[in-house]
Formats: C-alpha cells, sequence, structure tokens
C-alpha cells in the first residue's frame, strides 16, 4: 500500500473524485476534507476512549473538546489539500497505477472506514458498560 501518508492522500483522492460526480456545486474539496476530518476524529476519539477504558483516566471529551479538535482537523486538512494544483498532483499520481493496485487502495479505504467506524463503536461499547458497572 505504501506509506501511511499515501493512504491518506489517497483516501482523499478517492473521496474527492466520489463527491465530484455530484457536481461542481458540491465544492468537493470541502466535503472530502470534513470526511477526512471525521474518521480523523473518530480515530482519536476511539484511542481516547480506550485509554479511559482501560486505565480509567479521565478524558477531556466534551462539545468543547469536539468542536475545537474538529475545526482544527478540518483546517490542517482544507489548507493541505486546497492548495493550488494539489488535486491536480494527487489526480496525476494516482490515476496512472494500474487497476490491480487502484482496486486495493480502494478496498483498504474501504476496510478504513469499516474499522475506523467499528472500532469507534466497540470503545465507546466498553467506555458505556464500564461506567454502568461501576
Amino acid at each position: 500500500m505504501g506509506t501511511l501518508w499515501t493512504a491518506y492522500e489517497y483516501f482523499f483522492y478517492r473521496t474527492y473524485l466520489f463527491q465530484r460526480s455530484f457536481g461542481p456545486l458540491q465544492n468537493p474539496t470541502f466535503t472530502s476534507a470534513a470526511i477526512v476530518s471525521v474518521l480523523l476524529y473518530l480515530n482519536l476519539l476511539s484511542i481516547l476512549l480506550a485509554i479511559k477504558s482501560v486505565s480509567g483516566f479521565d478524558t477531556p471529551i466534551n462539545d468543547l473538546f469536539t468542536l475545537v479538535i474538529l475545526a482544527l482537523l478540518l483546517t490542517a486538512n482544507w489548507s493541505y489539500f486546497s492548495r493550488p494544483g494539489k488535486f491536480s498532483y494527487l489526480h496525476n499520481t494516482f490515476s496512472t497505477e494500474p487497476a490491480s493496485r487502484a482496486r486495493r487502495r480502494t478496498w483498504f479505504c474501504a476496510l478504513y472506514v469499516a474499522l475506523t467506524v467499528a472500532l469507534f463503536v466497540g470503545t465507546a461499547t466498553m467506555v458505556r458498560q464500564g461506567a454502568q458497572s461501576s
């Protein structure tokens, strides 16, 4: 698959192509950056919830934490992916790869989304069950 950074860029690229299919008025760069940001936030939240479940350490998860972290992630992703020529670079990089590699990368993207959601639901369930038993 390559590096983790390549996977991150490929996930944005595939999301961008999907969003662009709905038309240019949908602002595919912003929407794709938002999707990437939400999944990264779910990963971070899963890690924090796992730490809370295992160690009992009180994590700073509240509405303000969520808004601040999501805003920071969205700002970072938006500023990185909205640079002039960034999509052209990604398109030139990924559109010329063999179909078998593109298919494998797309499966990795789907697996990433599924595992991110499953990990978040699993850790949230662990924390909830731990809170109910206390």
